[in-house]
């Protein structure tokens, strides 16, 4: 019981950060647009595709890359709960690297593993850049 409250106080704690972000993505998002959106009759789902995604997108843009990052930190629970679990069930990229460099002192292995992580997530952050660069809109 005590695991599951303390794993349920850290799912919130992660969480929290992403949407007061996202809280304070939707309150930036200036009320006009919504008025002339209501006085040409537009609906819900194509005010929402129009104005709050286009002008939410510099903060979804921020969150998704954050919680990419902070998806590949998950060290501390997958060493504190399970130690990479049955059969490495709950391993991840970053604890095979800390097994690696000083469980089985294999340093050369750990440095090809932190190399391919950090490969890894630029790929990613840059994939994110190019893609989703062009829908992001900033308003000057």
């Amino acid at each position: 019981p005590y695991a599951a409250s303390w794993r349920t106080r850290e799912r919130s704690s992660i969480r929290t950060p992403t949407t007061l972000m996202l809280i304070g993505g939707l309150q930036s998002i200036p009320s006009q647009l919504y008025e002339a959106a209501s006085l040409e009759s537009k609906g819900k789902l194509k005010i929402f595709m129009t104005i709050t995604l286009p002008m939410l997108s510099p903060t979804l843009f921020f969150v998704l890359i954050m919680n990419l990052i902070n998806a590949a930190k998950a060290f501390d629970t997958i060493s504190i709960m399970t130690q990479g679990g049955p059969v490495n069930a709950t391993n991840t990229l970053v604890y095979y690297i800390y097994q690696q460099g000083f469980s089985y002192m294999q340093i050369g292995r750990a440095a090809a593993g932190g190399v391919v992580l950090f490969a890894i997530l630029m790929v990613l952050t840059m994939f994110y850049f190019i893609l989703l660069n062009k829908r992001v809109h900033y308003i000057n």
